[in-house]
């Protein structure tokens, strides 16, 4: 499954070197979504809009009450970020459906290194809507979640000195 893989990308993520910041891209999802990725429940994110981006990416929590109320929000760790996940591919959902219909595998899922499995987890999965699904792996947890500011679409989120690998 797409969302249950882990690796040792985790420490190539991490830049040890105190003279060194270094960065990896980030994007803020409202809650209860965000927790839902950092859990491992949810490994597609929906979007209006597709990435060419691969490669680590931080899951910010945002502040938002778009889907909850601020009470609600409340339970939930916001305004940081609460996970760190590898961005594997974007696939159109539309798209990836007609692909199945026939078939066949979309050939950026191919090239990102994913395949029939894959596409069958995707169109199953019950957070799959898309327009654009990004699909996210080796998901881990943060063991404190670390405040930031997020933004809109990607942006770059610097690295805490002396941050390690999160929880499985």
């Amino acid at each position: 499954m797409v969302g249950s893989d882990f690796s040792e990308a985790w420490d190539d993520m991490i830049d040890s070197r105190p003279t060194i910041k270094a960065t990896i891209k980030a994007l803020t999802i409202s809650q209860p979504w965000a927790s839902l990725i950092a859990s491992g429940e949810k490994w597609v994110e929906n979007r209006h809009w597709q990435t060419g981006y691969r490669g680590p990416l931080a899951i910010h929590a945002g502040k938002g009450t778009q889907y909850l109320t601020r009470r609600e929000l409340r339970e939930y760790p916001s305004g940081c970020i609460v996970a760190i996940a590898t961005m594997r591919t974007c696939v159109l959902l539309e798209f990836a459906n007609e692909k199945h219909a026939a078939g066949d595998v979309p050939h950026s899922m191919i090239r990102d290194g994913l395949g029939s499995a894959d596409l069958e987890c995707l169109l199953q999965h019950e957070y799959s809507e898309g327009p654009y699904c990004w699909i996210l792996g080796h998901i881990r947890r943060l063991e404190e979640p670390i405040p930031c500011r997020g933004a809109q679409g990607l942006w770059d989120w610097r690295i805490p000195d002396g941050l390690s690998g999160g929880r499985e």
